[in-house]
Order: structure tokens, then C-alpha cells, then sequence
């Protein structure tokens, strides 16, 4: 009887394992499918991409495209400047907010700008300068090497906030030259006194004038 009730108890406890082995592994597939759903590309798109900004480069990539894999824009706004007409196409996303430009109507997109909403579930690689390691939104600040190879430095100023956009000159991949504009909470008139802050915003550009920011309005809510 002992035996019988032994086999029995071992047949229970090992049906248990098995059945725990199935849910898990169902639970992780789950994850996994969910994730891919929302994952820039597909229609039902929630999340950028951890690896967007090394993914989609400025004149690589046509506004087609984009509103293939994003859909339509929350919003377009358009101006003229002395280089043409520029029209900037605002998306919000679960884990960010996105800026893409196109100039006199050409296809390609010109300049490419993102705001972590630093999800934790779903963090973004900041892009900094080639020579620096990978970090996440959030953590990446003001480097030596963003600073050395910098071109300009811009101060703005309102009733809401002072933000200071340091942008910089990358020679990439030995072709060409993409423009990084990072943006900082504060208001820096050195970019000695500005190495070490907090990157908030990065928009990469072909063009060295094209290099919009989210204001605070557009930063702070949906």
C-alpha cells in the first residue's frame, strides 16, 4: 500500500513540474509575442525600439516609410526657413516622444529627434558620440568626446525652463558627417561648465541648422 501511495504521490509531484515547465514557458513566449506587437514595424505600434537611433539614420530612410511602420503622425507642423520648407512629424510612443523632418518636400527624412519617457520597462540607447560606450536615456550625460567635437552651443530660455543644446560634428561610418544636438536641462554659456549633464534629448541631422527640439509643453504631456 505504502508503494502504491509512493508512485502515486511521485506521479502527482512529477505531473506538477511538467505543468509548471509548460506555463512558465508559455508565459515567456507570451512576453515575447507581446513585445514584437509592439515593437516599431508592426501595426500595433506602442514602443521605440531600444536600438532606434542605431537603426534609422537621417537620408536613409524615406517619411513613407515611417508612417508605414508608425502610422500616421499625432501631429505635422511645417515652417519655411532660409535652407526651404521643413515639416516636422510628431509621434508619441509608451516609452518616447519622436521628431522626424523632411526638407522641401523630398522624401528622406533630414533629421530624426528623441525624448525618453525613461520607461524602465522599456529603455532607449542614447546615441552619443562614437568613441563613447552605449548608455540608456536616463544615464548617458555630456562626454569629453561629444565636447571636443562640438560646433555650436545654444542657450534658450522661457517661463517654463532653461535648456541649453549642445550639438556636435560626427564623422560617420568614413562617408559622411551626421550632426548630433543634445539638449540639457540648465542654462550654459561654457561647455566646460556643461560636461557631465544629463542628455535629455538627441536629434541626429544631416543638416547642421536642422536640429528641432520637443519643447516642454511637448516633453511634459501627452
Amino acid at each position: 500500500m505504502n508503494a502504491i501511495l509512493v508512485n502515486i504521490g511521485c506521479g502527482i509531484a512529477g505531473g506538477l513540474v511538467v505543468l509548471g515547465v509548460q506555463e512558465t514557458i508559455a508565459y515567456f513566449r507570451k512576453q515575447r509575442e507581446e513585445r514584437q506587437t509592439l515593437t516599431v514595424g508592426n501595426p500595433k505600434l506602442k514602443i521605440l525600439d531600444s536600438d532606434f537611433l542605431n537603426k534609422y539614420e537621417p537620408g536613409k530612410i524615406s517619411i513613407d516609410k515611417i508612417i508605414q511602420e508608425f502610422g500616421q503622425a499625432n501631429r505635422i507642423e511645417t515652417s519655411t526657413e532660409s535652407i526651404g520648407e521643413i515639416a516636422a512629424y510628431f509621434y508619441i510612443l509608451e516609452n518616447a516622444k519622436v521628431i522626424f523632418t523632411t526638407l522641401n518636400k523630398e522624401p528622406n527624412i533630414v533629421s530624426i529627434t528623441v525624448f525618453s519617457t525613461r520607461n524602465q520597462k522599456y529603455p532607449i540607447i542614447c546615441k552619443q558620440s562614437f568613441k563613447d560606450d552605449e548608455e540608456i536615456f536616463g544615464k548617458a550625460k555630456l562626454t569629453d568626446s561629444i565636447l571636443r567635437d562640438n560646433v555650436s552651443i545654444e542657450n534658450h530660455e522661457s517661463i517654463h525652463e532653461q535648456t541649453t543644446v549642445i550639438k556636435s560634428r560626427f564623422f560617420y561610418r568614413q562617408i559622411k558627417h551626421l550632426y548630433f544636438g543634445y539638449s540639457i536641462d540648465g542654462y550654459f554659456e561654457k561647455l566646460s561648465d556643461a560636461k557631465g549633464q544629463l542628455i535629455q534629448q538627441v536629434c541626429v541631422s544631416e543638416v547642421e541648422s536642422i536640429s528641432p527640439m520637443l519643447s516642454f509643453f511637448d516633453t511634459f504631456y501627452n
